[in-house]
Parts: C-alpha cells; sequence; structure tokens
C-alpha cells in the first residue's frame, strides 16, 4: 500500500483542522472583508450602516470602567471594596480554596509530534464512537480511509462513511487488532 497524502484542497470545509497545519499567511488562509459584511437576507452591505452603528456604539460605551456594574446595588456594605483589579493572583485563590495545582507533569507533551505511520486500508480497533466512551468503551473493527499529516480518517467497518471519524494518530481511542 502506498502512504497517499492528499493536498488540503481536496478536503471539504468538515475535515477538523489543526491550528500548525498551517500559517495563517498562507495561500489556503481568508481573510473577511469587513466593508462587504452580509445581512440577514445574504446581501453585502453597502450603504455603510455598519461603520455608522459602530460609530454610536464606541460614543457610548466606557473603555475603562471605574466599578463592576453591580457595585452600586450591592453597596449597601460600607467594607465592600469597589477596587477592580487587572490581574488574578493564583496563589492567593489556592490558598483561600485550600486547593493544590496539578503539576506540570500532568500536562505531558512531547516536543518532537509523533509521526503518523498508518496508510489507506490499514485495519485497527477504534472505540465505537456511537456509545460510551472511557474505560466502558466498546471497540469496533475500522478501517483507515484517508491519511494527512498527523490525522486519520477511520470508518467503522461495514458501515457508510457517516460513520467516519477524523482523529490523531496517537489518540487513545484506536488501538491494533488483537
Amino acid at each position: 500500500m502506498t502512504d497517499v497524502v492528499p493536498e488540503v484542497e481536496e478536503f471539504g470545509h468538515d475535515v477538523p483542522m489543526d491550528p500548525t497545519m498551517e500559517p495563517e499567511d498562507s495561500e489556503h488562509s481568508e481573510e473577511l472583508d469587513m466593508s462587504e459584511v452580509p445581512d440577514s437576507e445574504g446581501h453585502a452591505d453597502d450603504n455603510g450602516e455598519t461603520e455608522e452603528a459602530a460609530a454610536r456604539f464606541n460614543q457610548n460605551t466606557d473603555p475603562h470602567p471605574s466599578s463592576p456594574k453591580y457595585a452600586e446595588a450591592s453597596s449597601t456594605n460600607p467594607s465592600a471594596s469597589t477596587t477592580v483589579t487587572s490581574t488574578f493572583d493564583w496563589d492567593a485563590y489556592l490558598r483561600e480554596q485550600n486547593a493544590e495545582a496539578a503539576p506540570p507533569e500532568c500536562f505531558f507533551q512531547p516536543n518532537t509530534p509523533p509521526e503518523n505511520k498508518f496508510q489507506i486500508g490499514t485495519k485497527l480497533m477504534i472505540a465505537d464512537p456511537r456509545g460510551p466512551t472511557g474505560s466502558s468503551a466498546m471497540f469496533c473493527l475500522g478501517t483507515v480511509v484517508n491519511v494527512y499529516k498527523l490525522w486519520l480518517c477511520v470508518r467503522l467497518e461495514g458501515l457508510d462513511n457517516s460513520h467516519e471519524k477524523w482523529i490523531f494518530c496517537d489518540d487513545d481511542s484506536i488501538q491494533p487488532i488483537g
């Protein structure tokens, strides 16, 4: 079997895209032209109402409010503080909650991405996406029907293409047969 890696154009919009797959300035990235925002009927807004509405909105907003909106209603307690801080102190929060932060070792991610050695037509066991997950998952026979970089598309054996699932090649929901 040969390793076939299709080009991006061959996939529809239903293919999950990893942000590391394509740089933002690639030929495949799209830019939204804000001057032609469609209205509810799908027509481009060419009379400038969007810009006027944005200007009116910006005139009525205070970008740096001095206190939260609810501070006036809850200010019956004279000792209540209305000072808004811009940073959050995680250490203080954890002490306050008597909680412990998960250590960095819990969030292991290798420095190098996995190598995708799957080929189209390869058989494997996959957790049935129609059923429960985790330790009670049922595993079914599946076939790799497409491969793209670190992604592989697996179809449950004997079913149509509506039962395909795109997953990473190192996903724990796939296992070798046996």
